[in-house]
């Protein structure tokens, strides 16, 4: 983002403010890509969110980071099976050049966790995502991401029946959360993942 920014700085200057406002409060942690084989590694070519490499490997890092102060809490766990779909993903950057851009192949993990779920979105129990049934539609009548993972809510809360411990996480994101709330959700008898961006301006 700096090279959009009127102030000039040495140093990361988004980074630096977000961080300098919430240091002497939270730890704060940086992830960071090195070099381009790790960037095509671990993002569409097509979309300007992780794929589900990166997605994986931001999982991790959260639940290292969080295993730092909760250590009773599992970690992250393996993938079990990737699943490989025949159905071309054109991302946000490819659909606003009408596909020029190419496709990405769509790519899903199945995690070794038996997940089971009563999800709600804004208070009302509903499924969040839908990971059926798409594959027989236009792709470019849909947008797959936010099809498949879930929208951008004001507040999603997963309440994991294999769980009874009292353990709650809150999550403040936006849509690059989406695709890894369910995994972050294993770990936690409740999650509740919040994106201020679609909060009501009137709510308390």
């Amino acid at each position: 983002f700096d090279e959009y920014i009127l102030e000039p700085s040495d140093g990361d200057y988004c980074w630096d403010l977000f961080r300098n406002n919430l240091e002497g409060f939270f730890k704060v942690k940086q992830s960071k890509i090195t070099d381009l084989e790790q960037y095509e590694k671990r993002n569409f070519k097509t979309d300007h969110h992780w794929n589900l490499y990166g997605a994986y490997m931001g999982y991790q890092d959260i639940i290292s980071m969080i295993k730092e102060d909760f250590p009773d809490i599992d970690d992250a766990y393996p993938i079990k099976e990737e699943i490989h779909y025949d159905y071309p993903f054109y991302g946000s950057l490819s659909k606003h050049t009408y596909g020029a851009l190419g496709y990405d192949e769509w790519i899903d993990f199945e995690l070794d966790y038996p997940a089971d779920f009563v999800t709600k979105v804004n208070g009302e129990v509903r499924q969040i995502g839908k990971k059926e049934n798409f594959l027989n539609r236009d792709p470019f009548e849909l947008y797959l991401y936010e099809e498949y993972f879930g929208g951008n809510e004001a507040i999603i809360e997963y309440d994991n029946q294999n769980l009874d411990d009292g353990s709650s996480i809150l999550v403040f994101g936006d849509s690059f959360s989406n695709i890894i709330n369910e995994y972050i959700s294993y770990h936690f008898d409740h999650t509740y993942i919040v994106d201020l961006r679609a909060w009501p301006s009137d709510a308390n």
